[in-house]
């Protein structure tokens, strides 16, 4: 319906006019006129100070492409996790998009009904065929609630000249507990860990889960659905303790950070380091050609899970430029786009159709990642806050004594006061 008797800036807004303008969009062919009525949206993003430049560039490619505007509400960590909830929960001036993070940290405001679901664009787009493998980050029963647009992967970084030494670098968990034994009985910790903070710990258990249990269970797990009693956690726990009793880690684990432990790499001081992507910011230019990459081992004869903490975008309920707002998901969700925002930001596009950066570890990352049959989001976004919190020291004791019944136990307790008893919350951190 035309409805002439509106003006001009209404006619160009009314819901058949915006189905047209989507279609047109995508086609790279809207009208000026309506590209003059355009509301500026405002879009909210979490940077360090060197990224923020980066997305102004993509930002500002839409607004050549449509005639919308961006105003940009740029925040560091901390801050832009404090303001958050007021944005969501309080503020009459609510960003039109959000970028946040998949997972438990989205479905905890979807479920406060709090996030504007995205379905209409998912299925409109095909995204199952592009962005398929990491859905599960996204969406609650038949519902999407955001876009993923950015993630990095996971894995094991080694010297190779120090691993070849003892057979071919590890596919299968019995080969890798072979040259972990053989790195022992030569006085090299077959395993370094900084964990001082206690959260790199989390990835041995999200690893060995994966590896065991597979993807499905890991979410159901972590989101509270499945006690820590049950025997399939139990079976992670002893292939950790034999890790534990076998004096796998380097005994200073607890009084390192996480990349304290990379001179030790270099050192040839531990055989293997499990981290993420981001540790390849700490190899100098000498040694970074001297290290690599390998996938965590397989140990059951299930699909390839991975850990690839995502970056999602997101619509609040309480945006006021929801139609623009979707026009931005819909040029966010395009492969050229992802891939030069992540090849700007070094991080990996997970829309299967963009092409990864050059170097070594990206492509080492994508090519990992194009063959997972999903993605977890590493433990402190897969469970809620209240739970990470308490779980983590539970995790650097069982490094020190080995006692799976107390730690199952200890675990279970807590899954019961988060999840049963409601004690979970709103705390970012």
């Amino acid at each position: 319906m035309c409805h002439p008797h509106l003006p001009l800036a209404k006619r160009l807004t009314t819901p058949l006019t915006l189905l047209l303008l989507g279609v047109l969009f995508i086609f790279g062919t809207v009208p000026k006129a309506f590209a003059q009525t355009q509301p500026t949206i405002t879009v909210a993003i979490l940077v360090t100070p060197n990224q923020r430049e980066l997305y102004h560039e993509i930002f500002a490619r839409f607004t050549d492409e449509t005639g919308i505007g961006i105003k940009v509400e740029a925040r560091t960590d901390r801050e832009y996790k404090r303001k958050l909830p007021v944005w969501l929960y309080a503020s009459n001036d609510t960003p039109d998009v959000m970028l946040w993070q998949a997972s438990q940290r989205l479905f905890v405001h979807v479920n406060n009904d709090a996030i504007l679901p995205i379905t209409d664009i998912w299925q409109e787009l095909s995204l199952d065929a592009s962005l398929g493998h990491v859905k599960s980050g996204v969406s609650i029963g038949e519902e999407v609630y955001g876009l993923p647009i950015s993630y990095y992967h996971w894995g094991l970084y080694y010297r190779p000249e120090l691993i070849e030494q003892y057979g071919q670098p590890p596919g299968t968990w019995r080969e890798f507990i072979d040259i972990a034994d053989a790195l022992r009985k030569d006085g090299i910790a077959p395993v370094g860990l900084g964990n001082k903070n206690q959260w790199p710990a989390a990835a041995w258990f999200d690893y060995l889960n994966l590896r065991v249990n597979g993807l499905h269970f890991h979410q159901q797990l972590l989101a509270g659905d499945v006690p820590f009693t049950d025997d399939r956690v139990r079976q992670v726990l002893v292939h950790w303790k034999k890790m534990v009793v076998r004096g796998f880690f380097n005994d200073d684990h607890a009084s390192l950070s996480w990349d304290q432990v990379v001179p030790k790499l270099y050192r040839e001081k531990v055989g293997f380091v499990l981290i993420g992507s981001f540790v390849t910011t700490k190899f100098n230019a000498e040694m970074g050609g001297d290290i690599s990459f390998l996938p965590f081992p397989k140990i059951e004869a299930i699909p390839h899970y991975e850990v690839a903490p995502t970056e999602i975008m997101m619509i609040p309920k309480r945006a006021r430029h929801i139609p623009q707002a979707k026009m931005f998901i819909r040029f966010m969700a395009r492969a050229e786009v992802q891939e030069q925002l992540n090849n700007m930001l070094g991080y990996l596009p997970p829309h299967r159709e963009s092409k990864p950066g050059i170097d070594y570890f990206t492509q080492q990352g994508a090519a990992l990642l194009s063959l997972a049959a999903g993605v977890s989001q590493y433990f402190d976004r897969d469970t809620v806050p209240a739970f990470e919190k308490k779980a983590l020291p539970i995790f650097a004791q069982f490094l020190k004594s080995g006692d799976i019944d107390r730690t199952l136990k200890t675990l279970e307790k807590l899954r019961q006061d988060v999840y049963l008893n409601d004690d979970s919350d709103l705390d970012l951190d």
